[in-house]
């Protein structure tokens, strides 16, 4: 395990309310870069990261979990973002994009101060559960109409929640209102800690499948004016970038980029044996700890220079989504670790106005930090990478010990596609049987490649 310790020196900031409580851009990072005191990134999968509505989006189809602690906002608030389907609206599947059950511990959370917005079979529904359980407040859109890959906006507000009488809940899509309802008894108190983006906050792994961009929790509720106004400036373009700020040049004994005022210290887990130019990977969640520093803003890749401490030479490095790589030069004894200081600046966030944040400013990446080739056992051992990119099977040529249980198997778009007729386990390696009889053998040295990346997707809703 690698782990980051930051060393900054920076003034704390109040939250103000009209400052969300969380916001979360997705530009690379599923760090929060605004956000309220204790909230903050709480189980994040490996979401992948493409073209957003305002810079980068991030494809939820696996966990995106955030810590809310007591900040959720519970008689008054609004919950916000843009998002491209991967379905159409008129799908039968329903699908979770936003979830926060009652208090952990206590019993029936899924149906007690419960927060949650769902769509499929054409509708879209924002429901709300009250404390003693029982029937939940609703509303519900039409969506029939969504095709997949387009982008919409939703937007759901509430109000007076912990009223007999006078809540009232509004749901909003593509900035005008879709549905309301008013005078409503919801006594709904303190929900849990754990706000899903994109997921049930059950045990179910059922993602939203769906790109998400500019998500904002609000400690009040936005009103209809505000909501369209900020869809219809970021379908015209979106804000414009934050202004840089040039900090002043860090004067301190040791520090090697005066001109960079942020170093983050970086060491390596020791190793059994020694390794040559060892390939590290560690997460580049620093956006947060800025936040709650006083600087809402997000680390400029394009500033980023690492350097070997024990010989004060610097090391080419990248960035690669949300995380940092690098090889570690020269020999690297076993048992040994390496330590490494990351210089940085950072680009600010700029809360203009409801829904409207101007991103950062960041810089260009320079050649010279450009990152390796990723150490792939496929790439490094047959120069090409298991992808399946080039519509073929990549000369794989054995599919597990039972090669009876196997139809046909095909490569589509990219996708290996296999037809299994029982026992559809996923094994790394053998499980019963002898090794693998393949003609082109693979013997994998774990202590090189130990992590295994693969997607997966089964056509039926269960298997026996």
């Amino acid at each position: 395990m690698i782990f980051l310790a930051v060393a900054m020196l920076l003034a704390r900031y109040s939250h103000a309310q009209d400052l969300p409580v969380l916001y979360v851009p997705f530009d690379g990072t599923t760090d929060p870069a605004l956000s309220a005191a204790g909230v903050g990134p709480l189980s994040v999968g490996e979401v992948g990261f493409e073209a957003g509505m305002v810079g980068e989006g991030a494809l939820i189809d696996e966990d995106c979990r955030y810590d809310v602690g007591g900040a959720f906002p519970v008689a008054d608030g609004t919950f916000a973002a843009w998002i491209l389907p991967r379905w159409a609206g008129d799908e039968p599947v329903g699908r979770t994009l936003m979830c926060i059950y009652g208090p952990e511990g206590e019993p029936d959370g899924w149906k007690r101060n419960r927060w949650s917005i769902v769509a499929g079979g054409g509708t879209i529904r924002f429901f709300i559960f009250p404390s003693e359980g029982g029937a939940s407040r609703e509303i519900t859109a039409s969506i029939a109409g969504w095709q997949p890959g387009e982008w919409h906006h939703l937007a759901v507000t509430w109000s007076g929640v912990g009223s007999a009488t006078a809540a009232e809940m509004r749901l909003y899509l593509d900035g005008q209102p879709a549905a309301e309802a008013a005078g409503l008894d919801l006594q709904a108190g303190r929900p849990g800690r754990v706000l899903d983006i994109g997921r049930d906050s059950d045990a179910s792994p059922d993602h939203a499948e769906a790109v998400y961009d500019e998500v904002f929790l609000y400690a009040r509720p936005l009103t209809a004016d505000e909501i369209r106004v900020a869809v219809e400036r970021v379908r015209a373009g979106g804000p414009p970038r934050a202004t840089r700020r040039q900090p002043p040049e860090r004067r301190v004994e040791g520090w090697a980029y005066p001109a960079l005022p942020y170093r983050a210290h970086i060491e390596t887990v020791p190793q059994e044996r020694e390794r040559t130019d060892a390939w590290f990977e560690t997460p580049l969640n620093l956006s947060h700890d800025l936040a709650q520093l006083g600087l809402p803003g997000a680390p400029d890749p394009g500033t980023f220079h690492l350097v070997d401490l024990a010989s004060a030479r610097e090391v080419a490095c990248g960035a690669r989504g949300d995380r940092l790589e690098f090889a570690a030069p020269g020999e690297t004894p076993a048992d040994a670790t390496r330590r490494f200081a990351l210089y940085f600046d950072a680009a600010a966030y700029e809360h203009v106005a409801p829904l409207l944040v101007a991103g950062p400013d960041l810089r260009p990446a320079e050649a010279h930090r450009a990152t390796a080739a990723p150490n792939d056992y496929a790439t490094a051992t047959y120069g090409d990478a298991w992808d399946f990119e080039e519509g073929d099977t990549e000369a794989i040529d054995r599919f597990g010990d039972k090669p009876e249980y196997f139809g046909e198997v095909r490569v589509e778009d990219g996708v290996l596609l296999a037809r299994v007729t029982q026992d559809p386990y996923l094994i790394w390696g053998s499980m019963w049987g002898p090794e693998d009889r393949g003609e082109r053998r693979v013997r994998i040295e774990v202590e090189d490649h130990n992590l295994l990346e693969m997607r997966v997707r089964q056509s039926v809703g269960s298997a026996q």
